[in-house]
């Protein structure tokens, strides 16, 4: 975007944005300059993930090795803190995964289980959310006349596909459009081509949100899965791009 004669990149705010009311809900972190520590060491490790694993000084996936060790650090301070009454307790994910201790043992979460989840969902809902809340930012601007409805989260997650498929592994043998897939093979589903198929969505190149005025046929629309294995991230990446939305264009013009 441009702002006189600047440009910057919009990405940047939403990721914030995003960031920060993960933390919030998964263990009530709202100090900024914590948050700031966090961010920077998930951005290291998700870009790790993206480089050959080896442990060079250095190199991408040492220097997001080191950031997750951090945030391990971090999160088991938080968990000690909470078990030993020095932090009070909060109704948010944390607690929900702590309470677990009172739990038969065979049911009970390792710390290490803890803090697995807690990384593997800043991970997971921190640039995802923050992509599609761009994205319908550029909807936004490019179809001035549905703004005044607003209605535009399930068509900003249809053209823009933040996740562009999903993995699954076949339970059966089974045979589709004459290809053999056998049992145990990982079949990814192209969200994409779905999303975009001309049999399933009349025009799918426009941006249109009254698509969704009806309920679409299952499997022609997701952008979070389906099935047993559907995001568990859905409903707060809803609440938080609605929430974003709101604040945009009742704060700004």
């Amino acid at each position: 975007m441009q702002k006189g004669f600047k440009r910057y990149k919009l990405i940047f705010v939403p990721t914030q944005i995003g960031f920060d009311a993960i933390c919030d809900t998964l263990m009530s972190i709202t100090d900024g300059n914590m948050l700031d520590e966090m961010e920077r060491d998930c951005k290291a490790v998700y870009d790790a993930t993206l480089t050959f694993p080896v442990m060079i000084p250095g190199t991408r996936y040492y220097k997001g090795m080191k950031a997750r060790q951090r945030l391990m650090e971090r999160f088991k301070k938080i968990i000690a803190d909470r078990r030993s009454g020095k932090a009070c307790f909060s109704d948010d994910f944390l607690q929900s995964m702590l309470e677990r201790d009172s739990y038969p043992a065979d049911e009970k979460l390792e710390d290490e289980e803890i803090m697995d989840n807690l990384l593997t969902t800043m991970l997971s809902g921190q640039s995802t959310t923050a992509t599609a809340m761009m994205w319908s930012v550029k909807f936004l601007s490019d179809n001035q006349h549905v703004q005044d409805k607003l209605r535009v989260i399930k068509e900003t997650l249809r053209m823009s596909n933040i996740v562009m498929w999903y993995p699954r592994i076949a339970s059966d043998d089974c045979t589709i459009d004459g290809y053999e897939i056998k049992k145990g093979w990982i079949v990814d589903v192209d969200a994409t081509y779905i999303h975009y198929d001309p049999a399933l969505h009349k025009d799918p190149l426009r941006f249109d949100p009254s698509r969704f005025d009806e309920m679409p046929k299952p499997y022609t629309y997701m952008p979070f899965g389906s099935g047993p294995r559907t995001c568990l991230g859905i409903n707060m990446a809803k609440v938080t791009m609605s929430v974003f939305l709101h604040r945009l264009t009742t704060g700004y013009t």
